[in-house]
């Protein structure tokens, strides 16, 4: 299992099966919505979708590595690396936008969800920790991948906000290694500190939720310990000049959120590099919907997501 790792069962049963989604072409997958399994997978999810965990050394510290099985003995699990949001210095294994996403999607789509415990955001961890972190555990899983049913291929990686972010860089730096991702989703991703303000927008969005220019450029600060003049291309990734070596890739965004123009503006550099992309807005969702189950877009993104790759997988077989 390698050196530096302990590996904790969190529940009797290590794998469960999947419920099966259906085989779609990216065009059905953007029309059509498979209700009853997506019902069926929740339930299942709410039953106790079980995790086996890891704790990887990394530069001094326990990285926590967390891996949601479908249900049913399988091996060569195809897997989604999922990293929460937060601002860079919040968050947690155990938020609904990191555990419950993670269990329902896995159950859903019959793929692993791996989510990890990067170092939030301090005097202590600045950029690049995290992604030196994430580095990290990408190459365990391609390593070590088999010992815990995993594919070591077929790994996609997505994340929430800041997590979006993350997820993001990790893929544009892991572009020309062996075990570059083959797929990214991303769910209201802050892909930079510098978007267009809209008031009319801003005046329809609840306080809690809304994003202003001085609080996303605060959150760059905070991450990268310098001030906006000086961030690292690195820590920007909707700024990059490598993204069209971006693999295939799914944008999800909220309608009532003042950073949306981040996923946006991605969608629209993919379109003109012709890399494979789905863009998604949900009607009526604010930014952070992942984090409460019961809010509007949360079954909707989960679906999307699972369905997505689930679709993806199946390209892959083809090609």
């Amino acid at each position: 299992m390698g050196s530096g790792t302990r590996t904790i069962i969190a529940s009797p049963t290590a794998r469960r099966s999947a419920v099966p989604c259906e085989r779609l072409t990216r065009s059905e997958f953007i029309r059509h919505t498979n209700h009853t399994k997506s019902l069926v997978g929740r339930e299942m999810a709410r039953s106790g979708t079980s995790f086996t965990r890891v704790e990887l050394g990394v530069g001094g510290r326990d990285v926590e590595v967390r891996i949601y099985y479908p249900e049913g003995d399988a091996a060569d699990l195809g897997s989604l690396i999922w990293l929460h949001g937060g601002g860079f210095r919040h968050g947690s294994l155990d938020m609904i936008e990191s555990d419950l996403v993670a269990r329902e999607v896995s159950t859903i789509s019959g793929h692993a969800v791996i989510c990890v415990d990067y170092a939030l955001a301090s005097e202590a961890a600045r950029y690049p920790t995290q992604l030196v972190e994430l580095k990290h555990v990408r190459r365990w899983v391609f390593d070590h991948g088999r010992e815990y049913g995993l594919d070591p291929q077929q790994v996609r990686i997505g994340g929430a906000s800041a997590g979006g972010n993350l997820a993001a860089a990790l893929t544009l730096a892991l572009r020309a290694e062996e075990s570059r991702p083959v797929g990214l989703a991303l769910v209201y991703p802050v892909l930079d500190w510098d978007l267009p303000q809209d008031p009319q927008l801003a005046a329809q969005i609840p306080p809690r939720t809304l994003i202003s220019a001085r609080s996303l450029g605060a959150m760059f600060e905070a991450y990268t310990g310098t001030d906006l003049n000086h961030i690292p291309i690195g820590a920007v990734p909707g700024r990059s000049a490598a993204l069209s070596a971006l693999p295939s890739t799914l944008i999800i965004t909220a309608e009532l959120d003042a950073v949306r123009t981040s996923g946006r503006r991605l969608a629209t550099s993919l379109a003109e590099l012709r890399v494979p992309h789905v863009l998604t807005e949900i009607p009526g969702a604010l930014h952070g919907f992942l984090d409460e189950q019961d809010s509007v877009g949360f079954h909707a993104a989960v679906d999307e997501i699972a369905r997505w790759l689930v679709t993806e997988a199946e390209l892959c077989k083809k090609n």
